[in-house]
């Protein structure tokens, strides 16, 4: 695979701190996510407050290179970064836009709870009074049809 076909992520040059060019592939073959992980978290350490993103080099788009773009500005967002999409071709847009309704559709799994101490005990002991249970129901009806 070349190098024009891998996403990557550049300052344009080394005087702007507040624009990057995304360019490459954004697709599932083409994504590079340990560079683009190497390249969030450089920026992510510079605390910038606003950043623009120049899109007009994306070669291709895909779900997969609209979703790690979304959750890349996403996160960003949640730090405080106000992320700007220039130059996103109209087709990518679209596809981009689409990823962005559906993620914002998505409810947060919930998470589990941790019980300690006395509930933790309750919760097993419950549990394998349950299991009891129904080894005897299994017992019984095999008695009973045995």
């Amino acid at each position: 695979m070349s190098n024009a076909t891998i996403t990557s992520l550049a300052f344009p040059d080394g005087t702007q701190k507040n624009k990057l060019r995304c360019q490459g592939a954004w697709t599932l073959a083409g994504i590079n996510s340990k560079a683009l992980k190497q390249n969030f978290n450089k920026i992510n350490c510079q605390q910038i407050s606003t950043l623009t993103l120049d899109t007009s080099d994306i070669t291709a788009m895909d779900t997969s290179g609209a979703w790690q773009l979304y959750q890349w500005i996403h996160q960003l967002s949640e730090q405080g970064t106000h992320v700007s999409l220039l130059g996103l071709s109209e087709e990518y847009r679209a596809l981009f836009t689409g990823v962005q309704k559906t993620a914002k559709q998505l409810q947060k799994l919930p998470t589990r709870q941790t019980y300690t101490g006395l509930a933790r005990l309750g919760k097993k002991t419950i549990g394998q009074l349950l299991e009891v249970q129904s080894f005897l129901r299994f017992i019984g009806k095999n008695f009973i049809n045995g």
